[in-house]
């Protein structure tokens, strides 16, 4: 594939601990985590990921959108299980006027374990 980097310009490499996992899968399928990444790293965690989707489910692109982010060691649980809070915003644009609106009911979704 085509080289890139992750590293910003001007900065020796990133440091701490980061997850890099598919943008299409869930259940942990595909995550690493690296330490103190260099590009090379982040390369083999991004190839590790696209495999694991493919193993999974042979109908998915081979190059599918990946993501990576500060891994969160003290995670907040409820009820013992991990969450998410899903709520809905619209965002409107007229003739220099913003406005947002927020839905009034959002959902709490649970992880199984």
């Amino acid at each position: 594939g085509r080289p890139c980097s992750v590293v910003p310009r001007g900065h020796a490499r990133l440091e701490g601990v980061f997850m890099v996992k598919p943008g299409l899968a869930g259940g942990g399928t595909g995550l690493r985590i690296v330490v103190n990444p260099t590009d090379a790293d982040v390369a083999a965690a991004v190839e590790y990921s696209q495999q694991q989707v493919m193993q999974n489910d042979s109908r998915r692109p081979t190059r599918t959108p990946v993501i990576m982010t500060d891994y969160i060691a003290n995670i907040r649980l409820w009820g013992g299980k991990k969450f998410h809070l899903r709520v809905y915003f619209l965002a409107l644009s007229f003739r220099g006027q913003f406005s947002a609106y927020m839905c009034p009911k959002a959902k709490v979704l649970l992880g199984k374990k």
